[in-house]
């Protein structure tokens, strides 16, 4: 194969986003959406000019011509529609949350490497050139080693009990939505497996959490401080202290600018453009299945199942849990 044809399952927002930036990957073409809402996926087609729309997961997921599939649904749907696509035997681009918790990842993992198929988390940011150059900085030894990372990510969302984000049926709540984000900048940084981990959460009338506070601690004595809310508008800035120097991004979740401050006074300035932010991963994605790859070694399954693990120990900590986990 020289090309990965793309199907979507869902056609909502975040599909959007995908199906303008495939188009920048040389090596990748979005041919297919589905959607059970029949008029949104033959919207959705016409939109972006799509060979096929189905308003049936399973037809589109019976097109022998589909390699690849992104799920863009809510992640209360990403367990069922994954194991779906496996089921067909097609590579898997999910967003995040991976899903809403890590015993469904590690039977998504499991089941998808058994078949042989491609499966990676959809967390984008982790893919961009800002992320990466950091990421770079750090391995070179230009702030010495990381002693603590501080990271937030808020924004306020009405309320609305009917809402996704408010609807625990839904998975609602802000851990698995805004909460991802700075966990998993911390994890990039410092590692997946803290010694301890603390979250005091506040919990809303629907029973979602609407806002946390959460520490990492690690062995070596490194920290992070990680903050989310759906109640106010945080900067949803980041920073990384060293011993030898401090990094501050620009946002947590999609850094376009970075600076590096050296102990010596000198500065380091990256800035990046990225209006197409979704290529990278889809960049990642689509060249790893091509070379026959199961997942990616920027967002491993150990990476996936580990944060997830994190998320199942803070909502213990707050006795929280999603009602499909009742059973």
């Amino acid at each position: 194969m020289k090309q990965i044809n793309w199907g979507i399952i869902g056609c909502g927002n975040i599909a959007n986003r995908f199906a303008l930036d495939i188009k920048f990957v040389e090596n990748a073409k979005l041919i297919a959406c589905s959607s059970k809402d029949e008029k949104k996926a033959k919207d959705f087609k016409e939109k972006y000019d799509l060979e096929f729309c189905y308003s049936n997961y399973e037809q589109m997921l019976k097109n022998p011509q589909i390699n690849s599939v992104y799920i863009a649904t809510t992640h209360n749907f990403h367990y069922e529609n994954a194991l779906l696509c496996i089921e067909y035997d097609k590579h898997i681009l999910c967003e995040k949350s991976f899903t809403i918790n890590s015993k469904q990842a590690k039977e998504v993992f499991e089941k998808a490497k058994k078949k042989n198929l491609f499966v990676m988390e959809a967390m984008w940011t982790r893919f961009l050139p800002a992320t990466r150059w950091v990421k770079e900085q750090i391995k070179n030894g230009a702030i010495g080693q990381v002693i603590s990372v501080f990271a937030q990510f808020g924004f306020k969302f009405p309320f609305d009990e009917n809402s996704r984000l408010y609807d625990i049926n839904l998975a609602g709540g802000g851990l698995l939505d805004l909460g991802i984000y700075p966990l998993s900048f911390a994890c990039n940084i410092l590692g997946n497996r803290p010694q301890k981990i603390i979250g005091v959460a506040k919990m809303g009338k629907t029973g979602v959490d609407e806002q946390a506070s959460i520490s990492l601690i690690y062995k070596d004595g490194q920290t992070a401080t990680l903050t989310y809310s759906m109640l106010i508008n945080y900067e949803c800035s980041a920073e990384i202290y060293g011993t030898k120097g401090k990094i501050l991004l620009n946002h947590t979740c999609y850094p376009t600018k970075a600076t590096l401050f050296k102990e010596n006074g000198e500065t380091d300035d990256f800035d990046g453009s990225f209006s197409n932010n979704f290529e990278y991963e889809i960049r990642e994605a689509t060249n790893l299945i091509l070379q026959g790859k199961l997942e990616s070694p920027i967002i491993s399954s150990n990476d996936t199942i580990e944060i997830m693990e994190l998320c199942d120990n803070l909502r213990q900590q707050w006795d929280f849990k999603y009602p499909q986990e009742m059973n």
